[in-house]
């Protein structure tokens, strides 16, 4: 008898395994397309800072330079310019080894986000004023999401090591 199913269930790429994809790869199709697009956002910050910091010693200009409140203006050599651009290295390390599939990528991203986040509330009160920091908005699901992610992302380790014995 001949199937008359029109419907047909959908192929897809959730299914997919570390045997069908190299680790790196299956780590990446985890991530969801909002976390690549700030995480390559800031990748490209990150090979900035180099750049900035060398025209800044140069020309001996001064500055703004602005993370999460942490705000400072005037010198690259000043302590809070060093720690946002710090921070601003920081994220994009991070962001490589999420985005690229490293096994300690997601072990990173997730104490910089939460260090990320406890910056926001802190320049929250600190300042002359309260101001809801925005990018709370972004960091809070996207360390849900990280979290969520962590068993997938380790899982994939114990796997790859039980089908190379």
């Amino acid at each position: 008898m001949k199937d008359d199913n029109v419907y047909h269930a959908p192929e897809s790429d959730l299914n997919s395994t570390p045997q069908s994809l190299s680790l790196e790869q299956y780590r990446k199709n985890l991530i969801p397309k909002w976390i690549k697009v700030f995480g390559w956002l800031f990748i490209v910050m990150g090979v900035l800072v180099p750049l900035v910091g060398i025209f800044a010693l140069v020309t001996q200009r001064v500055g703004s330079f602005s993370l999460y409140g942490l705000e400072a203006v005037g010198a690259i050599y000043s302590s809070l310019a060093l720690v946002v651009l710090a921070l601003y290295v920081a994220h994009s390390i991070c962001a490589y080894g999420l985005l690229f599939g490293k096994s300690w990528g997601i072990n990173a991203c997730i104490p910089l986000a939460y260090l990320s986040i406890a910056i926001c509330i802190f320049t929250m009160f600190t300042g002359s004023e309260t101001l809801i920091r925005l990018e709370l908005a972004a960091l809070i699901p996207y360390v849900m999401k990280l979290q969520k992610l962590k068993i997938q992302w380790q899982g994939t380790e114990q796997v790859s090591a039980a089908v190379s014995t």
